[in-house]
């Protein structure tokens, strides 16, 4: 990349790494809400959970997603960081700025969607789409360009983080928007990011840095859930296997 946009790329990651962690250090709230309704007769108490789902991953409460969340700011950073050095590759291929245009949009997409979800959850999510499709998108790019100096682990890493941030918070707007329940919304999120991961997986090959991803956030989802909701972590144990199954497919 020229310096020009080894510069820019480095300013936007930044810029995401700085916002994504401001949000991350904010109060959190409380992720299961119960309510209560009072009729003319006695009283019943009537138990309404919410899962922010997305929350987990942006407002991490356990380690686990702590930690992927940190990995994923080390990979964007490490990425920027080593387009400094591939500026006379990309002098020989022509390459410049309009390359990178897609995860730059992605990673601007990315430093604002969480400040609006509280308040404008529709376009905090079509954003949070632009962020996934940036990230996937310059993923699979540098994945096909992988054998001289790009290092596409990197930014398979950032794309699967993206992608599990995405269908988490399609369940956090299927319950907030719709009143879907909160077992059926994250089952629908899990399913999808399981999908989609297996997808990718088998498109990507042996690079096996956005499993990884999505795996571990499976793992740190069915930790912080197994003592709120068993059903949501089997859930994630199961989508967790067919994953893998995907990974041994491709590695073996």
């Amino acid at each position: 990349m020229r310096p020009a946009g080894a510069v820019i790329l480095f300013i936007t990651t930044l810029a995401f790494i700085v916002s994504t962690m401001a949000y991350a250090l904010r109060p959190v709230a409380a992720a299961m809400v119960p309510a209560a309704d009072y009729t003319s007769g006695p009283l019943i108490e009537i138990q309404i959970q919410f899962l922010d789902l997305a929350g987990q991953f942006i407002q991490p409460r356990v380690l686990a997603m702590s930690g992927l969340l940190t990995v994923t700011w080390l990979a964007l950073g490490y990425h920027a960081i080593r387009q400094f050095g591939a500026e006379q590759l990309d002098r020989v291929r022509g390459e410049g700025l309009g390359d990178n245009a897609v995860l730059i949009a992605g990673l601007l997409a990315g430093a604002s969607w969480p400040w609006l979800r509280d308040e404008h959850p529709m376009p905090s999510f079509l954003l949070c789409l632009l962020m996934l499709a940036g990230f996937l998108g310059a993923a699979l790019r540098n994945m096909r360009l992988a054998g001289e100096f790009r290092n596409s682990a990197a930014l398979g890493f950032a794309a699967g983080w993206a992608t599990l941030v995405t269908c988490a918070l399609f369940a956090t707007l299927l319950q907030s928007e719709l009143g879907a329940p909160m077992t059926l919304a994250t089952g629908v999120a899990i399913l999808i990011a399981a999908l989609a991961s297996v997808n990718v997986q088998l498109r990507i090959g042996q690079t096996i840095s956005f499993s990884i991803a999505v795996i571990w956030g499976m793992i740190g989802l069915a930790a912080g859930a197994v003592t709120a909701e068993a059903a949501l972590a089997m859930m994630a144990v199961l989508a967790i296997a067919v994953i893998a199954v995907a990974l041994v497919r491709v590695t073996t």
